[in-house]
Formats: structure tokens, C-alpha cells, sequence
């Protein structure tokens, strides 16, 4: 089954698994298009976050305009009701290329966030806490401690100052030692 795209005035239909079909043969020049009842089907280009997407023209247009679309939303705008007004298209199964409107569903980006966590598709890397100690310089003894940077930032030290004291081998900033290590 397939659907005319919207906004291109019936020049291109899309199918139920993403295929696009340009509904006119246009010349070289683009000065002339017309309807034809040979479908061309368009070529797949991949992005380089590896999602299929087309190129397309309007062909009523004497400048026409290239509009970049990404295949899985065709189908999503084409075949999925979007009764709550979601804003991004999710891939069911995370395989990129498959654009089956089985496949296919429209989910806030939380949720989007949430089925690329829950698949093992997008790994979140959470930072080791790091314990930062600021000692005397001379008896190298801790003076104050802070769990991490964003406890550092809350003092009166600036988190950028202090993660170059620790990378440079002197390790001096404001005129205390500075030491990190895991917690």
C-alpha cells in the first residue's frame, strides 16, 4: 500500500515499509516535469547516524528546492496516527533501516532516550565519582574534601581550575596541593 508524502502535491508516495516512489519523470534541466504512470523508485541514501533517508523536489517548482527526509518518519507521518502529538519516530526493534510501519512508533524523546537504555542500543556512561582532596602543601595534609566536581563547583574553587592542578604534575592551584582518586 502506499501514500502520497505530504507537501510535495502527489509527486511521491511512500509504502507500509519505506520505500519512496517519485510519481513524475522530470528532465535534466528541471524545466519540465510531468506525471507518469511508470513509477521510479528512489534511491536510499544512509546518514552517517545510519538512519535511510531521500532526497526530494518539488516539481511544480522552477527553483526546486532539495528537501532532505528521513524514511522512517514518511512512514510514521504516512501511517501511524499521532493521536498525542509525539514528536519523534522510534525504531521498535533499534534496527535503523527498517522502516516497516510494524516497526515503527511515535515517542517523546524520553521515551525515545528510555528504549535506547532499556535495549542495551545506547550505553550510559556514567563518570567513576572521583574524591578530590585539598591538602597543605607543604605537610600534604587534607584539609577539605569534595565528591566530585559538581560538589567542587558549588565551593568557591572553579571546577576547570582545579581539573588542570590535578592533570599538571605540580598539582598546585590557589597555593594547596590538589589529589583525586576513586570513591
Amino acid at each position: 500500500m502506499r501514500v502520497a508524502v505530504k507537501d510535495f502535491d502527489g509527486d511521491y508516495e511512500i509504502d507500509d515499509c519505506g520505500n519512496l516512489y517519485a510519481t513524475y519523470i522530470a528532465n535534466a534541466f528541471r524545466k519540465q516535469s510531468a506525471k507518469t504512470d511508470r513509477d521510479c523508485s528512489l534511491r536510499k541514501a544512509i546518514t552517517k547516524e545510519g538512519y535511510v533517508k531521500y532526497t526530494l523536489s518539488p516539481s511544480n517548482s522552477s527553483q526546486p528546492k532539495r528537501n532532505f527526509r528521513l524514511a522512517h518518519r514518511l512512514v510514521a507521518e504516512a501511517f501511524i496516527p499521532n493521536l498525542e502529538n509525539k514528536p519523534q519516530v522510534n525504531h521498535i526493534n533499534g534496527v535503523k533501516t527498517d522502516n516497516r510501519v510494524e516497526n515503527l512508533e511515535w515517542v517523546t524523546a524520553q521515551e525515545n532516550v528510555a528504549h535506547a537504555t532499556d535495549t542495551g542500543l545506547c550505553v550510559r556512561h556514567t563518570p567513576p565519582r572521583l574524591l578530590i582532596q585539598k591538602c597543605d602543601k607543604d605537610t600534604l595534609e587534607v584539609i577539605e574534601e569534595f565528591k566530585g566536581y559538581g560538589e567542587l563547583t558549588n565551593s568557591i574553587y572553579a571546577k576547570r581550575s582545579v581539573g588542570r592542578a590535578l592533570k599538571d604534575e605540580s598539582r598546585i592551584y590557589k597555593g594547596f596541593l590538589w589529589r583525586s582518586r576513586d570513591m
